[in-house]
């Protein structure tokens, strides 16, 4: 039995909300997917499972589930619980149906019918209040370089992405259609619920035409009825909720980089920045339509009036948006279809509740009884270093606009000019995410849930090339660099962990697409562009290949991944005989020890021996850091940045603490935990947050707002390292309770 825990949200009761879990369970221990449900104290309630990773026995790994919850106005409750058994049916069950192509869904509240092939998306909604048929919903649409286009339905039709009966999903793919032929391809999602009467439509863009940019300068939906409407409002918040009225006279409201620069908002954005919708009624029928995140991914922009209702995901006349080739985005949009007699009230709320819902958590002992975050999750705390570890997620950047929310620029890389003046953005460097997920997991914050969903969704669309000629590119996550894309795709700055840790927790399918391409490019330019090379220069790159091939095989069972992996183990091994230690040339006349570098294989190579243990991998990490130990280690007691007089600066290497903990972890030698201790100790006393960030609030550019702090890389590259030797440390009561004050110095 795992229990779920809802922390108090809603000063409102919420009957039947839909809510979902991702549970990992441990090898063996659930059989079926089909075998799991939730329950609360009276019994099973509706809920629909499936696993997301099997155990190589064919058990359940990680299982997702969509339930349906009773939960009090203004309390948390523990009411759920997950456990083998037999759902319960909901009383409206969500159902979809295939024709031809086109699709039916039916949640008891809502029956929306949508077009086949060619057709237009939306053909009919009918629902307690009235009917929209295909004339007066139409789109989305966009403007691409200055023409307009149409996403109709796909020439597959519609196809059941989940049956039911909590959620359903149906999907259909495409090109845009306009005047001017057939351009930019699209996906077009629609989730429907059980008992409600409103749908979530998810909508991508994906950039595979053969220019290298295109210029959008308009996307969304149009509500055009038959009848004259009543009433029309605005509704935008980021605390209580501002209301624009209106009998039927045009209403408008634009959120654009002015609007966030001179808007407070002290909540952290990625949990909630507040609703955005707009509502059209006649007499008898009302569309509500809350775009998700919507300050976030500006510009947004909405104009109702008694003729409809424009929803602006691209406001025309405010701009454009640049789409290089490869690049993706994804929007989402709440659809509420109701009576014309519903409180504005309870469409507020429900905006709201689309945009913070409730989100169920589990006990960290969960993830430990399954094999998960073990290295990291430990039973005994200490306030200092607790206190560290949340200030530095916290501090993070983040920035706004719809390409680059869900990532911040690291303006270290930026003030060194790498984009000739332009920010040079993160790209979910050090695997941001599954930094985040493991924090979650370790500490059930709520916050880095969020902060992962969002870092990961902006890393499956624009950081990834979803097109291209050149294979070195195709299907590869782009390195930090300007706009994202500006430079290519290397296996020291490919991850896939985090992706996987979003799959798990959405079941989304273009993530598990997304992050199957990731690992060929990695495969790929590894063979083809890094081993040729000179050798033996690609500690790094090799190391984080090894690394992604480890995951790979963890979350597919593959075994080519492993064999993959063997590859890397041999290159070092003969690296090592060649030159006696992993040195690396850098002037024309010297060999030198990278520690950085040197450190990154040996702690992806430990993920590879918890697969395969054997005397070789073991040998080649204590070995290695040996002889970082001797030859790298700088009388203040870390480590030089770089064996060379005019490069032995010092630097805390943080994955040199990580590859520390796993020579002791492999030899039960504390030495290595000693030396660790001292950079751990720097890190914590000295260093203060690391990285660099904006000071000063809010920067406007082009198509961003960024807000100040460190860049994401910072906590992505120190928090494992951190909370692996903090783990160890605690686990040999090597930590005393002042050892980062001065006085411990």
């Amino acid at each position: 039995m795992i229990a779920l825990h809802f922390p108090k949200l809603s000063g409102y009761v919420r009957t039947g909300e839909i809510c979902t879990i991702a549970t990992p369970h441990a090898q063996g221990a659930l059989k079926c997917a089909q075998d799991a449900c939730v329950f609360d104290s009276s019994g099973p309630v509706p809920s629909q499972s499936r696993a997301t990773a099997l155990w190589p026995d064919g058990s359940v790994k990680w299982l997702l589930t969509h339930f349906m919850a009773d939960l009090p106005a203004n309390k948390g409750t523990d009411a759920y619980y997950l456990d083998k058994g037999v759902p319960a049916a909901p009383a409206q069950p969500a159902r979809a149906a295939l024709h031809d192509g086109a699709a039916r869904i039916d949640t008891g509240a809502l029956c929306l019918t949508l077009g086949g092939p060619g057709q237009p998306v939306f053909e009919s909604a009918r629902f307690a209040g009235g009917a929209f048929d295909a004339q007066e919903l139409t789109g989305p649409a966009v403007t691409v370089d200055g023409q307009d286009y149409q996403a109709f339905v796909g020439p597959k039709g519609w196809q059941i992405v989940e049956a039911g009966p909590v959620r359903t999903i149906v999907q259909t793919s495409g090109k845009h259609t306009g005047a001017g032929g057939e351009k930019l391809d699209f996906d077009l999602l629609i989730y429907a619920y059980a008992g409600k009467p409103y749908v979530q439509v998810e909508y991508r863009f994906l950039h595979r035409e053969a220019a290298q940019t295109l210029s959008l300068t308009g996307m969304g939906l149009n509500l055009a009825p038959k009848t004259a409407g009543e009433s029309c409002v605005i509704g935008h918040s980021n605390y209580a909720t501002r209301f624009i009225k209106s009998q039927g006279e045009e209403i408008s409201h634009l959120i654009d980089q002015d609007y966030l620069l001179y808007t407070s908002n002290e909540q952290m954005p990625q949990v909630n920045f507040g609703a955005y919708f707009a509502d059209w009624k006649d007499q008898t029928r009302g569309l509500c339509v809350s775009v998700f995140q919507a300050f976030q991914n500006f510009p947004k922009g909405f104009h109702v009036s008694k003729s409809g209702m424009q929803v602006e995901l691209i406001p025309q006349g405010w701009g454009d948006i640049t789409v290089a080739q490869g690049m993706a985005r994804t929007q989402k949009m709440l659809l509420h279809f109701h009576s014309a007699g519903t409180p504005l009230l309870d469409l507020d709320v429900r905006a709201l509740q689309y945009n913070m819902p409730d989100k169920p958590g589990i006990e960290t002992k969960a993830y430990v009884d399954a094999g998960l975050y073990r290295e990291f999750i430990g039973e005994k705390r200490q306030m200092n270093v607790e206190l560290y570890l949340k200030r530095l997620g916290e501090t993070t950047a983040h920035a706004y606009g719809m390409m680059h929310w869900g990532d911040a620029p690291d303006m270290g890389y930026t003030t060194q000019g790498r984009a000739r003046g332009d920010y040079v953005w993160t790209n979910n460097e050090y695997d941001y995410p599954h930094q985040c997920m493991i924090e979650y997991a370790r500490t059930g914050n709520r916050a880095y849930l969020d902060r992962l969903l969002v870092a990961a969704e902006h890393w499956r669309d624009v950081d990834v090339c979803h097109f291209s000629d050149d294979p070195l590119l195709m299907g590869g996550q782009h390195m930090h660099s300007k706009y994202h894309v500006e430079v290519g795709c290397k296996p020291s700055h490919e991850w896939v962990e985090g992706l996987w840790d979003y799959y798990h927790l959405t079941g989304d399918e273009f993530a598990r697409q997304t992050v199957l391409g990731i690992a060929e490019n990695v495969n790929y330019v590894l063979v083809n562009e890094i081993f040729p090379l000179e050798r033996y220069t690609a500690a790094r790159e090799a190391g984080w290949a090894l690394r992604t091939f480890s995951a790979m095989y963890l979350e597919t069972g593959d075994e080519k991944w492993l064999e993959h992996c063997d590859r890397i183990v041999d290159y070092f091994t003969k690296w090592r005989a060649d030159y006696g230690a992993w040195l690396q040339p850098y002037t024309d006349h010297t060999m030198v020890r990278v520690p950085f570098m040197i450190s990154v294989a040996c702690v992806s190579l430990m993920m590879y021996y918890r697969i395969r243990p054997s005397e070789l991998i073991r040998d080649l990490i204590v070995t290695a850091m040996d002889d970082v130990l001797e030859n790298c280690y700088s009388y203040d007691g870390v480590l030089y940045y770089k064996e060379l007089p005019s490069l032995q600066r010092t630097g805390t290497n943080p994955i040199a603490m990580q590859a520390l903990t796993h020579c002791w972890e492999l030899t039960g030698d504390k030495k290595y935990l000693e030396r660790a201790l001292v950079m751990f100790r720097m890190t914590i006393f000295l260093n203060g947050m690391g990285g660099s960030g904006h000071h000063g609030g809010k920067v406007p550019s082009k198509d961003s707002v960024v807000c100040a702090g460190a860049s994401p890389k910072s906590f992505a590259q120190y928090y494992p390292c951190l909370a692996t030797i903090y783990k160890a440390l605690m686990d040999n009561d090597m930590l005393p309770a002042d050892f980062c004050t001065a006085a411990a110095w």
